[in-house]
């Protein structure tokens, strides 16, 4: 048995025609297109009247802990607090849902969400905020 960074060559296998074989081993990639940063942000989940948590955002998408139980492919409107005096609206489909235990009890639900429309100012406003944390 053989082995280098991306293939494996596997001897000793008895196949009828082929003494090995080639076991071709991806490595992983990063699918995002937008670098993500770890926050801890108020919010309002605004259909719902809801208060959550943003604790990771960027310019296409959040993730939030909140106690409102959604639905995968809800589309909702969520108001972020990003400073004490800019907050910003934007319309969002909940791309995950997941069960968290590490958090407080108020805030037991995750969710990821995927920004779908935002104002040309509050999208300016988040820009300007994300810069602020690099």
């Amino acid at each position: 048995r053989r082995s280098s960074d991306l293939n494996t060559v596997v001897d000793d296998i008895d196949f009828p025609t082929y003494n090995k074989f080639i076991i071709k081993i991806k490595k992983p990639f990063e699918r995002r297109k937008y670098s993500r940063f770890n926050v801890n942000l108020q919010g309002l989940l605004v259909d719902f009247n809801c208060n959550c948590n943003v604790v990771d955002i960027s310019p296409k998408g959040l993730k939030i802990l909140t106690k409102q139980t959604l639905s995968v492919k809800d589309n909702l409107s969520v108001k972020i607090y990003l400073t004490d005096t800019d907050v910003i609206i934007c319309n969002c489909d909940v791309i995950y849902k997941q069960l968290s235990n590490n958090f407080t009890d108020e805030f037991n639900l995750v969710y990821g969400l995927s920004v779908k429309d935002i104002s040309f100012e509050d999208k300016t406003i988040l820009k300007e905020f994300l810069l602020s944390l690099k």
